[in-house]
């Protein structure tokens, strides 16, 4: 229909950040318990708007898995570099520090970075999490090396 909205733009203004969501209930009622064929009729009828209903559904979905394969061939298909990051971070609540040597693919176009894998060190092995983040960029020549470890200015 001319003037509606496509479903990767629903998406998009959806009240949710990128997310939308339907729900559909259908209630069956039981045909020996209807007592008059009004009911019967009125109950044919909302059968029939929800099968209508969950074509529509259907073809969102066939909609969707076509957005779904154009995001898979062009993050297949995008230029990334290999990011290393150690970063520190203090859980005020349980009064720890913890250490994060964490892998990424940066996306060159858009900068977002995609998580690969990452590794939690405890405050007490500081100095492993230090070597290992060393010896993966000797390992790994020519990576993009980020290192945030100092505290905090609250902290000092």
């Amino acid at each position: 229909m001319e003037g509606e909205k496509t479903l990767l733009e629903k998406i998009k203004a959806s009240y949710r950040r990128g997310e939308l969501q339907h729900t559909h209930y259908v209630h069956y009622f039981d045909p020996d318990q209807l007592e008059t064929t009004t009911d019967v009729l009125r109950r044919d009828q909302w059968t029939v708007d929800h099968i209508k209903d969950l074509e529509h559904e259907i073809e969102m979905l066939k909609e969707y898995r076509l957005l779904l394969s154009e995001r898979y061939n062009y993050l297949e298909s995008v230029t990334t570099v290999p990011v290393i990051l150690l970063k520190r971070e203090k859980n005020y609540y349980a009064n720890k520090v913890y250490y994060y040597l964490i892998e990424y693919k940066r996306i060159l176009d858009t900068g977002k970075d995609i998580q690969v894998s990452s590794k939690k060190y405890p405050g007490s092995e500081r100095r492993q999490a230090i070597a290992d983040y060393n010896a993966y960029i000797k390992s790994h020549p020519g990576i993009i090396a980020e290192k945030d470890i100092e505290k905090g200015k609250w902290e000092r």
